[in-house]
C-alpha cells in the first residue's frame, strides 16, 4: 500500500493514495492490514497520477515485459480456498517480470499484479539497488483489483519522475499497451495449476 504526504487530494477504494505532487512511501501489507497488492516499492519520491481512458491509452510502460521461460510459485492464503499464483520470468535467479494472480476456490481472478524490472533474485536483496523514484532501476507495475474494480499502472526509476494512470480493472485488463494483462493472467493460472 502506498501512503501520501503531505498533499493528499483524493483516495481510491483499494488504498492508492498517490496523486499529482504527492510524496509517497511504501507500507507493507502486514503493516496496512493486508492490501493484497504486491509489497514492492513503486516510488519513494514523486508520483504523478492521471486517470481516464485517454490517459490509459497513452500510457507506455517504461519496462518491457519478459515472458520467456517462467517459474511458478504458489501459496495458499488465509481466506479459505484463496490462492496466490506467481510466475517469475525468465527464472527465479534472474527475475525480470513477476506476475501474481490471486484466485478464489472457483478459479476466479480476484487480483492481478505485474512487476517489471528492479527485482532481486529469490533469496537475494534489493539493498544494493538505488532507491527513489528517479534514482532506482526502471520499473513498471500494473495492478488490477477485480473485487473493487480499481486498477493502476505506474512507471518509476530510470531517471524518470514516477508517473502512473488509474482507472477501472475492466478497462485495464484488455489494454494492448499494457500487453493485455488478462491473457497473461490466464497463462499463469494454466501453468501454475499444472504444478498441483
Amino acid at each position: 500500500m502506498i501512503h501520501c504526504t503531505p498533499r493528499l487530494t483524493a483516495a481510491l477504494s483499494f488504498g492508492l493514495l498517490v496523486l499529482a505532487g504527492c510524496v509517497t512511501q511504501t507500507v507493507s501489507s502486514s503493516e496496512s492490514g493486508g492490501s493484497g497488492w504486491a509489497d514492492r516499492p513503486v516510488s519513494t519520491e514523486v508520483v504523478r497520477m492521471d486517470s481516464g481512458i485517454a490517459a490509459l491509452q497513452s500510457f507506455e510502460p517504461l519496462v518491457a515485459r519478459v515472458t520467456e521461460g517462467g517459474e511458478c510459485v504458489t501459496n495458499d492464503m488465509a481466506a479459505e480456498g484463496v490462492r496466490s499464483l506467481s510466475m517469475v520470468y525468465p527464472t527465479l535467479r534472474d527475475p525480470r517480470t513477476q506476475v501474481t494472480v490471486v484466485v478464489d476456490a472457483a478459479g476466479t481472478v480476484l487480483r492481478y499484479s505485474e512487476h517489471r524490472g528492479g527485482m532481486a533474485p529469490r533469496g537475494g536483496s534489493t539493498s544494493n539497488l538505488p532507491t527513489g523514484a528517479s534514482g532506482g532501476p526502471p520499473q513498471t507495475t500494473i495492478e488490477m483489483n477485480f473485487q473493487t474494480g480499481q486498477a493502476r499502472a505506474i512507471n518509476s526509476g530510470g531517471g524518470h519522475v514516477g508517473f502512473g494512470v488509474q482507472g477501472s480493472a475492466a478497462d485495464f485488463q484488455y489494454q494492448e499497451s499494457l500487453g493485455q494483462p488478462v491473457l497473461l493472467a490466464q497463462q499463469v493460472q494454466q501453468r501454475c495449476s499444472r504444478r498441483d
